[in-house]
């Protein structure tokens, strides 16, 4: 019997989390998908929300189909089971064993950068090749792995400095954080 739902007609202003909140009010979320749209990395007004257990998604779905929420009626549905949402959990989640946390750290070493550029140069270029909600959904795990695992996250960007650097000019590409941030940011870090 299934336990995950499919969402539709979602406010595309509401965040994971403001929705995750609506949904552990029916019982606790093992995992959650918003859907975004590859080019633009805008979202597509759907998802996916899985329970622990089908009683739970029953309940959801007679508690909470048509409630109205930031002024839109959610259509709840019971849904065949998402494979990418499947093992993966929310920031309220813990992380699988067979996860990316032990994969995020045996990051492998770096390429040589290439003469006449320099190590930013190279994270530039790559992330101009990069679609928007392919930096979305890295921006994501990241998010989720420094939530989870606060100390391990903390010892992968000391370590790997281009990561946080790349991390950063995601942001800064997606418009998350303004460019001014970036030079308090600069005008603080020890050289």
């Amino acid at each position: 019997m299934g336990k995950t739902l499919k969402m539709g007609n979602v406010p595309y202003d509401m965040t994971e989390e403001q929705l995750i909140d609506v949904f552990s009010a029916v019982g606790p979320v093992a995992g959650f998908r918003l859907v975004f749209d590859r080019e633009s990395g805008k979202p597509k007004g759907f998802g996916f929300c899985e329970f622990y257990d089908h009683e739970t998604a029953a309940s959801a779905v007679r508690n909470l189909n048509g409630t109205e929420v930031k002024g839109r009626p959610l259509r709840i549905d019971l849904a065949d089971s998402d494979p990418s949402l499947e093992g993966k959990t929310t920031f309220r989640g813990e992380l699988d064993s067979g996860d990316s946390k032990s994969s995020v750290l045996s990051i492998p070493p770096g390429v040589a950068v290439p003469p006449g550029l320099t190590p930013l140069d190279v994270i530039s270029n790559v992330l101009g090749t990069v679609r928007p909600a392919q930096l979305m959904e890295v921006m994501g795990h990241m998010k989720i792995f420094v939530i989870n695992h606060p100390e391990d996250a903390r010892k992968l960007l000391q370590t790997q400095p281009q990561l946080a650097y790349a991390l950063f000019q995601a942001m800064l590409m997606n418009k998350i954080v303004d460019s001014s941030v970036l030079q308090v940011s600069l005008a603080i870090i020890p050289r």
